[in-house]
């Protein structure tokens, strides 16, 4: 959201004639942030779900659908032309990638920074109780 309002500072380009907005309207936010949620959702569906293919595809479908539905929804009221929607969703694609990528990336060392808080955690003799009665 914040990379497509600087964006929109820098283009500046205008909505389309006659939107009830004003200001810049490249990139779309809107379908910036659709799209990155549904493809980073997807992304880790795809990647970390167990479950059958037939419901990683039904899930896919319904966020690919609602994002198509945002994108669609800020053309019909006429706040986006279709190039700024486009623009806003080909930023949230990037992005989505890029975000899991670099979690990917950070997974190992984010594993050993929480071995290490755990350890010291331990060595402070720091416990956190959150009220269940756990067995061990």
């Amino acid at each position: 959201d914040i990379f497509c309002l600087v964006l929109k500072a820098i283009i500046d380009q205008p909505r389309p004639k006659g939107s009830y907005k004003s200001g810049s309207g490249m990139p779309s936010e809107h379908a910036a942030v659709a799209m990155f949620f549904s493809v980073y959702l997807i992304l880790r569906l795809l990647l970390f779900l167990r479950c059958g293919g037939s419901i990683k595809v039904l899930a896919s479908s319904v966020l690919i659908f609602w994002t198509v539905l945002v994108v669609i929804s800020r053309h019909h009221i006429g706040v986006h032309s279709w190039e700024q929607l486009i623009a806003g969703a080909g930023i949230g694609f990037l992005t989505a990638s890029l975000w899991l990528a670099g979690e990917l990336l950070l997974r190992q060392n984010l594993k050993a920074l929480q071995k290490l808080i755990d350890s010291l955690w331990k060595w402070l003799d720091i416990h956190c109780d959150d009220g269940l009665n756990h067995q061990d």
